[in-house]
Order: structure tokens, then C-alpha cells, then sequence
């Protein structure tokens, strides 16, 4: 088996992209939905609120939330920082600002999951992860078949 990697490069590496840090432990599927599922939920906050959804100085308070997305949420502070407001953005007559800026905070909160996942994995308990791994290697118990027993022996008179 090779050697885990360093925990904090592999925090570190998750915290910028979903699922790298996964994927640095050789958890392919795993990383992949991770970034599936973290990176269409951001984007897909980001067109609801039409773009303009990451910003300090229009809502610092979700902000502070979009932050943990990590490198998905500096990408879109950089590609968007010159996007003013014009509208509020409707889709069918429902204003959507709030739902894109709920999308993009569930994104970062949904990372911030993702590593926990991954600490746990690179150093959670070791008496945990000593029993999994027993399991995991054990063989199933044979069947035990009763001896079998031989007819009671008559008694002539």
C-alpha cells in the first residue's frame, strides 16, 4: 500500500478543488461526485443570482459562508468582480438572488463536509480504522454443522 499523503497538502489541495484531496488518497469516484456535486451546486448558484452573488461588499455576511468553496469561490470573486447588479434576477416571476446566494453558501458548507471527510480518513482513530480494516480482511466463519448422532440402540429382551 503507498504512503498516505501529508494531511495538511491534502486539506490544502481540497479546500482549493473538491475532491482533490480524496483523489490524492486514490478515491476516484469518490472525488469525482464530490466535484460533481460541489461544483454545479456554486455554479448553478452563481447563474441563479446572475453572477453577481460573491461579493464582500454587497453581502459580507454570506461571504463569510461562500469562503469555505475554496478555490471555486476566489475563481468566481476574480471572473466577476467587475459584474455590477443591473436587475434582480427572476426566472417565472420568483426572484432568484436569494436562492443562487443559499446555492452558493450550501456549495462552500457541502466543502467544508468534504474535508472533514477526508481529515477523518487521513487521521481518524486509529482503534476505528484498525477495526474496519479487520473486517474488511476477515473471512467469513465457516458453518458449523452439528455432529451427527447416531440412532439410539435397541435393547432386546
Amino acid at each position: 500500500m503507498s504512503r498516505p499523503p501529508n494531511t495538511a497538502l491534502a486539506i490544502g489541495f481540497a479546500f482549493l478543488i473538491p475532491g482533490a484531496g480524496h483523489l490524492m488518497l486514490g478515491r476516484r469516484i469518490q472525488a469525482a461526485v464530490f466535484f460533481l456535486v460541489i461544483t454545479l451546486t456554486f455554479a448553478g448558484g452563481m447563474a441563479l443570482a446572475d453572477f453577481t452573488n460573491v461579493s464582500f461588499a454587497r453581502y459580507p455576511f454570506h461571504f463569510l459562508a461562500q469562503v469555505f468553496a475554496g478555490g471555486e469561490m476566489f475563481l468566481a470573486l476574480l471572473l466577476t468582480s467587475g459584474l455590477k447588479p443591473t436587475h434582480v434576477p427572476e426566472f417565472l416571476g420568483v426572484n432568484t438572488l436569494d436562492i443562487g446566494l443559499l446555492y452558493t453558501m450550501v456549495a462552500a458548507l457541502l466543502n467544508v463536509m468534504v474535508m472533514m471527510h477526508l481529515w477523518n480518513l487521513l487521521i481518524g482513530d486509529e482503534d476505528d480504522a484498525a477495526a474496519r480494516r479487520a473486517r474488511r480482511h476477515a473471512t467469513p466463519p465457516a458453518e458449523q454443522v452439528p455432529a451427527p448422532t447416531s440412532p439410539p440402540e435397541e435393547t432386546g429382551a
